[in-house]
């Protein structure tokens, strides 16, 4: 079983994974009755969530380019495939919060290992088929809320949902049990330290930071949003946020090939101005089917900022891909640390609308990031 095998592995763990990461937006209601919690606490399980992230994609990615790849890919979906269960049997929201830590341990060391993979065994086509790879990413956060969604409309219980896919995270544990994975070759240059302190790799990485913090944001509380501010029924709040994740997906098929055509600075730039525009419609209309429409343009937008992120790390220190790829997960995780939480406390504390009006300042100044991006002529 050689490389073919594997990266198959790795799509199919992102599937998984991103079907872990959005089920919670139909969920949160009826897990906010199991827990008594407000929308400010409940944005904790994520911040816990995004703790154990960071601390996964950091610590690996300072070693990716020395160790093996299969014992950090095992061992992270074999850690979330126990932290879903975990989910499923948690009645209080302390013990929610450990088994979110550990969803976010083995969900980061899952990235970081399909994306060094695929980065680095394509060489000459790594934008295409680093996209390629989040197609299954988005795929899985388009299914989640769908049917997520459509159990709960039937009156199973959150838990339910939690069980299905403990059990389908483990199934893919087995499936990677055999795979081989090919040795990462590390070439001298560059030490971490300088690419920490890189422009062009600060700049991507707060790139990073903006994006997961606003597409986590929507994962979170759109639903929410969509049945308190504009009276939505639960399961036509939660197809809206469906058609976000689909035309994520749909749109990164646009995206692979756009990017044979385009600068991936200038690329990166309209994708995130449109992605503002849409969000500044879907915050401004009262209208369900409007904001429906408008969410949907916000995923097609979206679809291809991060694996172009990706891309354009890796192309500039192609000797240094696992950890350049530790260092952008580790800005997702601060992100999604950061940014759905504030928009829950920012909700709970003021209004949901003024929560979503936070997001959209988040929108503008990814537009000034990909911007100076842009300018700085690093789109390799």
């Amino acid at each position: 079983m050689g490389t073919r095998y594997a990266t198959i592995c790795a799509c199919a763990s992102l599937l998984v994974f991103a079907m872990s990461m959005t089920v919670m937006g139909p969920a949160v209601g009826a897990m906010a009755e199991t827990y008594a919690a407000d929308p400010g606490r409940l944005g904790m399980l994520v911040t816990s969530l995004s703790l154990g992230f960071i601390a996964a994609v950091s610590l690996a990615g300072i070693v990716m380019d020395r160790l093996p790849l299969r014992p950090l890919f095992i061992a992270g979906q074999a850690a979330v495939a126990l932290s879903l269960g975990g989910i499923a049997l948690s009645a209080r929201i302390e013990t929610g919060l450990a088994w979110f830590l550990l969803l976010g341990l083995g969900g980061g060391l899952v990235q970081i290992s399909a994306n060094t993979l695929v980065a680095s065994v394509n060489p000459e086509s790594r934008a295409s088929s680093l996209t390629f790879l989040h197609i299954f990413y988005g795929t899985g956060a388009l299914a989640g809320p769908l049917v997520a969604g459509s159990l709960l409309e039937k009156g199973f219980p959150w838990p339910t949902v939690y069980v299905l896919l403990a059990g389908l995270a483990a199934a893919v544990a087995l499936l990677i049990l055999p795979a081989r994975f090919p040795r990462l070759h590390r070439e001298p240059g560059v030490s971490f330290m300088g690419l920490l302190k890189n422009g062009h790799v600060l700049l991507v990485s707060l790139a990073a930071v903006l994006y997961v913090g606003i597409e986590m944001g929507i994962n979170s509380w759109a639903v929410l949003y969509l049945e308190r501010v504009l009276s939505m029924e639960k399961l036509p709040a939660s197809s809206v946020l469906s058609y976000f994740w689909f035309f994520v997906t749909f749109g990164r098929l646009i995206c692979m090939r756009l990017a044979r055509h385009m600068k991936a600075g200038t690329l990166l730039v309209i994708l995130s101005a449109g992605a503002a525009l849409s969000f500044a419609l879907f915050y401004a209309t009262g209208r369900g089917a409007v904001a429906g429409v408008a969410l949907s343009l916000v995923g097609l937008f979206f679809s291809g900022i991060f694996p172009i992120l990706i891309s354009l790390g890796s192309d500039a220190f192609p000797g240094r891909i696992g950890q350049v790829t530790g260092i952008l997960l580790t800005s997702l995780g601060v992100g999604l640390m950061i940014f759905p939480w504030a928009a829950g406390e920012i909700g709970a504390r003021w209004s949901l609308s003024t929560g979503m009006l936070f997001l959209a300042f988040i929108h503008a100044a990814l537009v000034a990031v990909s911007w100076a991006l842009a300018r700085r002529g690093r789109t390799l």
